[in-house]
């Protein structure tokens, strides 16, 4: 079966329309799903929707979980461009600049290349104490967690603040 070429367009912009409807903000913050967006600025909140109350009688036998690490510093590469764009404003000379704009150091330093900020530390232990919260026996028998990561610092580190919040 083949779409006419006009249907198609038709199709797609209805769909673009749909996506990109200016009212949308208002339902959906699209920066949460930025990947370098902090999660304090994603309008994130607790949700209960009655799920644990119904499972009070249940017992719990066995989680899997997916999560991603908490917030990260920027790559080595990202603070270079940052460095190089303050410096080209500093430098041109029809830019308004806001004061105090010349003495901004750029706050990370080299090393600190995509690792867990303390931020990130308190998210991560911050979600699991609201974890553990909800199932505080099941979390006293410690030998039976098992976390895996990838092989990152800010993977490993944030499973860890998991762990012990």
């Amino acid at each position: 079966m083949s779409i006419s070429r006009p249907l198609l367009v038709l199709l797609l912009g209805v769909t673009c329309v749909e996506i990109l409807d200016p009212n949308e903000h208002e339902k959906i913050d699209p920066s949460g799903f930025a990947t370098k967006t902090a999660y304090r600025y994603c309008g994130l909140s607790s949700f209960d929707d009655g799920t644990l109350k119904r499972l009070d009688s249940c017992t719990l036998v066995h989680i899997n979980a997916i999560y991603r690490h908490g917030t990260r510093a920027p790559s080595s590469k990202d603070v270079h461009r940052i460095i190089e764009l303050r410096d080209r404003l500093i430098s041109s000379q029809d830019a308004m600049l806001p004061s105090g704009f010349q003495d901004y150091l750029v706050p990370f330093v080299k090393g600190s290349d995509k690792t867990l900020l303390p931020r990130g530390f308190e998210e991560l232990y911050s979600f699991g104490r609201r974890f553990r919260s909800n199932h505080p026996t099941w979390f006293r028998r410690r030998p039976n967690v098992t976390f895996y990561t990838s092989s990152s610092s800010r993977a490993v580190l944030s499973a860890r603040s998991f762990y012990h919040g």
